[in-house]
């Protein structure tokens, strides 16, 4: 799993997880990125299309840059910098040719399941809106990968 949640490491989240997945075909690559980051890298979605990469990609989508938005807020300093409107970033995965979906409660992440259980012949992006971090999507998440590596 590549989760680059730290400081100093927005948009490096998709591509490490290309280079995780070409240098282990054998594995599946889990990339855990924020909307911030996965916007900065954006180009980079082609790519993995491009070069057929089973990737899920799951974006914590809080409409901010998160970490500068901890920093800011605390202290009253304006959000109008690390915040930024609402997208729809599984429309533009799928617009790159990803399967994409768009989850706002735990029932929105079945289509996973069966992405995870094959054929994964796209990769497939998970714009998971929150309202915070960590949320409910990573500890469904957890579960249904512990689930999804039994079988």
């Amino acid at each position: 799993m590549c989760a680059p949640i730290g400081f100093v490491s927005m948009g490096l989240g998709l591509g490490t997880a290309i280079g995780a997945a070409v240098g282990r075909p054998d594995r599946q690559v889990v990339a855990c990125v924020g909307d911030g980051g996965i916007l900065m890298s954006a180009a980079e979605l082609e790519t993995v299309v491009r070069e057929r990469l089973p990737l899920l990609v799951v974006v914590y989508d809080d409409h901010a840059y998160g970490a500068e938005s901890l920093q800011f807020g605390p202290d009253g300093h304006p959000l109008d910098t690390v915040v930024f409107p609402d997208a729809d970033l599984a429309a533009a995965a799928r617009g790159f040719g990803w399967d994409a979906i768009t989850v706002r409660a735990p029932e929105d992440l079945d289509p996973i399941a069966d992405w995870l259980a094959g054929p994964r012949s796209r990769p497939m992006l998970v714009d998971a809106k929150i309202a915070s971090f960590p949320s409910f999507v990573m500890a469904h998440l957890a579960g249904m990968w512990g689930h999804a590596a039994a079988h």
